[in-house]
C-alpha cells in the first residue's frame, strides 16, 4: 500500500477544519432560528385544528381530521429537520468524497491520459469476443 503524500494529508486536515467552520455556526444558527421557523407551522396547525372542530360535529370524523392535521405537522417538522441536516452535512461530505477520489487516483497512479504501460508500441489491446 502506498503512503499518502504530506500534501494530501495537509489538504485533508484543512478540509476537516473548513467543514467544522461550516457545520458549527450553521448548526448554531439553525438551533437559534428553530422557534421562529416553527411558528408558521404551529399557526397553520392551530387554524386547521379549529376548522376541524367547527366543521365536523361527529367525534369520529373530527378525530380523523385532527389526526390528518397532526400528521401534516409531523411531516413539516421532519422536513425542517432533514433540510437543516442536509444543509449542514452535504457540502463537507461532497468535499470529503472529492478528497477520497483524489487519494485513490493518486494511490493507483492514474493520469488523465490513458497509459499504454506494458504494451509494445503500436499494439492495441485485444478486444475479447471480436473477430479479426
Amino acid at each position: 500500500m502506498r503512503q499518502t503524500s504530506p500534501k494530501t494529508n495537509l489538504i485533508s486536515l484543512l478540509w476537516v477544519l473548513v467543514s467544522l467552520i461550516w457545520i458549527l455556526p450553521l448548526g448554531a444558527y439553525f438551533l437559534n432560528s428553530w422557534e421562529a421557523d416553527l411558528s408558521p407551522v404551529e399557526h397553520t396547525y392551530s387554524a386547521r385544528e379549529q376548522s376541524c372542530n367547527a366543521t365536523y360535529r361527529d367525534p369520529e370524523a373530527r378525530e380523523r381530521c385532527l389526526n390528518i392535521m397532526r400528521l401534516e405537522r409531523f411531516q413539516s417538522h421532519s422536513i425542517m429537520i432533514a433540510n437543516r441536516a442536509l444543509a449542514c452535512a452535504v457540502p463537507p461530505l461532497i468535499g470529503f468524497a472529492f478528497l477520497v477520489y483524489l487519494r485513490r487516483r493518486q494511490s493507483t497512479g492514474r493520469t488523465s491520459v490513458r497509459s499504454s504501460a506494458g504494451r509494445p508500441p503500436g499494439k492495441r489491446p485485444s478486444g475479447k469476443g471480436k473477430s479479426t
